[in-house]
């Protein structure tokens, strides 16, 4: 999915870890080494757990750009993963990945560098493995039912409910639902409890709503504001072990609202919050 020329939604930019796919598996990666899985366990999980990124011919190369860094740092990068990242490189496939999804020429020629000298790094042997480190736990930054005003600094807001929340875990996430708002009013209860979902298109070419788990430790770094304007009562439950919804930075929810608001294609479809937060 492209946002305009040479911005890969869901990019930051040509760096190898710079994609909200690769961060997803590098963390997962480690959160689970860090539990003391061995490799073996650990691949086998993430395929599972990825397996819509493996088949989808615009996000499985990043799957595998982060399996072959994580197993590297801990000296555990194996030989048939390095043949599959050397065909991914020899193939051209990357490059006309980010072709294909809009990128400018000078960022393919940067993409292009990055790519080949992660290649040589894989190729060297790493003579200090990661070792294994005790996960520092974090509550979430906010409780479930809480209804957040967006501040998207442009004298407009946005609107999102909290579906769940981690107390004493490793990452503090917050299940967030991203609501059909976007006003210079700040929202009330009423458009949190008789809302539509904001909606995105899903890899099945059916459009689902934007619903998205955020870090306890990126919140300090957000460019917007979320303020609990309201609580509404949450009757669904929601595991982030149980689910397939994504996983980003703070950042990426009003840059999305943003999008679909001043650049995406409208959408008619519509979805009411109530299905998401009632049983």
């Amino acid at each position: 999915m492209v946002w305009e020329k040479g911005e890969i939604m869901g990019t930051w930019g040509t760096g190898i870890t710079s994609s909200d796919i690769f961060k997803d598996i590098y963390d997962d990666f480690f959160q689970l080494y860090n539990n003391g899985n061995n490799i073996e366990l650990i691949s086998k999980e993430l395929e599972r757990k990825y397996q819509a990124v493996l088949l989808d011919e615009d996000e499985s190369n990043e799957y595998y750009f982060a399996l072959a860094k994580a197993k590297w740092e801990c000296s555990a990068l194996d030989k048939n993963l390095l043949l599959k990242i050397e065909s991914i490189i020899e193939s051209g496939s990357e490059l006309k990945r980010w072709e294909r999804l809009g990128a400018s020429q000078s960022d393919l020629r940067k993409r292009e560098k990055v790519i080949n000298e992660f290649y040589k790094k894989l190729l060297t042997v790493n003579l200090k493995p990661r070792k294994i480190k005790k996960n520092n736990l974090r509550d979430s930054i906010f409780r479930k039912g809480d209804c957040l005003m967006i501040d998207l600094i442009n004298g407009s807001y946005g609107a999102a409910i909290v579906l769940s929340e981690q107390a004493k875990s490793e990452f503090g996430l917050n299940l967030i639902l991203m609501l059909d708002y976007y006003s210079n009013e700040i929202p009330v209860f009423d458009n949190f409890n008789n809302g539509f979902c904001l909606l995105e298109e899903s890899i099945k070419k059916t459009y689902e709503p934007f619903i998205q788990y955020c870090y306890a430790r990126f919140y300090k770094k957000a460019k917007y504001k979320f303020i609990k304007v309201a609580s509404i009562e949450i009757e669904l439950n929601y595991n982030s072990q149980n689910e397939m919804y994504s996983y980003g930075h703070w950042n990426f929810l009003g840059d999305y609202l943003l999008h679909v608001k001043t650049k995406g294609k409208k959408i008619l479809d519509k979805i009411k919050v109530e299905r998401y937060i009632k049983k």
